[in-house]
Formats: C-alpha cells, structure tokens, sequence
C-alpha cells in the first residue's frame, strides 16, 4: 500500500501546470494558460496567461526600436555560418512565442514554426531584452502572450544583412490590426 501511494505521489509532483483553460473576465471567456513556476512572477490574482488582450504586450518604444534593436542584436553571423557557400540570397523567417509577465520580464520562449536556422539566433534575440511594457486588461497588467516573426534577409553579394521590417511581423499574431 505504501509503494502505491508513493507512485501516486511521484506521478502528481511530476504533473506540470495545467496548460488550457477558459476564464472570464468582464464577461468574456478568454483562454489562458496557469503560469509555469520558470517565469517567478509576484503574487498575482490566479497566474494566469492571457491571449486576449486589450493592449497587447509591447517592445519598449514600439515597432521601431523592436526593429532597431534587431538589427544591432540578431546573430546574422551564426546564420551565416551556416549556410552552404553556393547560396548567396538567403531569406526566411522564424516565429516565436513567449510570456510578458506583468512585470515586463520574458520567459516561456518557444518556437512555432519557420527556418530553424534562425531558431538559436532568435532565441537568443529574445532573451536578451529589457524588459518589456506588460499588457493590460481592464488598466491592469497582466502577464500575456506575446509572438513574433522575425524575417531575416542576407544577401551577401551586396553585403546586406538584416531583420526586414515588416509591421504585420511585429502585430499580426498579436490581436491587432495594423497600426
């Protein structure tokens, strides 16, 4: 009997969190994850992850700076390195998800889809951010989900390398329409 409820034991502490739940807020369901013990968040009314929001989460000065900042950050060189000598244009992109927490600290990143070349380079774009502005339901924050797409364009012919700037990347997943 003892060895029977050690196995149970062992089975609930091995559960993760729970990953798909619907909640109410101001009268709507809204589906939300229960935050993973990685991301640290403070106390929080439920720890919840929200994916409908009224102000998405967002790079601190907008889609400009978030783009600024890719281009000065992303690895072009580990993508570079990487491909074949016989390819001179190379252009793709990478999606990832990832939680803001009301804090505007990041965690939880994951990939989506895309080129996994660009994965390791994207993570590490991603994770060395500041601190981002958390999203907002009802003039609160609220930790959030949060993808992007990065595209990234080499040609090296030209000597060109970069993150293409394309707004839909930065709001398409994200309920908004373009601004």
């Amino acid at each position: 009997m003892r060895s029977l409820f050690s196995i149970f034991l062992v089975l609930i502490l091995n559960a993760g969190p729970l990953h798909a739940q619907i909640v109410m807020h101001n009268g709507e369901e809204i589906d939300s994850v229960l935050l993973s013990p990685e991301c640290k968040p403070a106390k929080d009314v439920n720890g919840r992850i929200f994916t409908g929001l009224e102000i998405p989460a967002e790079f601190k000065g907008g889609p400009a700076a978030w783009f600024k900042y890719c281009n000065t950050h992303f690895n072009f060189d580990a993508v570079e390195s990487k491909l074949p000598d016989s390819v001179n244009v190379f252009t793709d992109s990478v999606t990832i998800k990832f939680v803001v927490t009301r804090k505007g600290d990041i965690c939880q990143i994951r990939y989506l889809r895309g080129n996994k070349l660009l994965l390791q380079p994207a993570l590490e774009l991603i994770r060395g951010t500041a601190a981002w502005i958390p999203g907002q339901n009802g003039s609160r924050y609220v930790h959030s989900f949060r993808t992007l797409c990065i595209d990234v364009h080499i040609d090296r012919e030209k000597k060109v390398r970069e993150v293409l700037r394309k707004t839909d990347s930065y709001w398409k997943y994200n309920d908004r329409i373009l601004r």
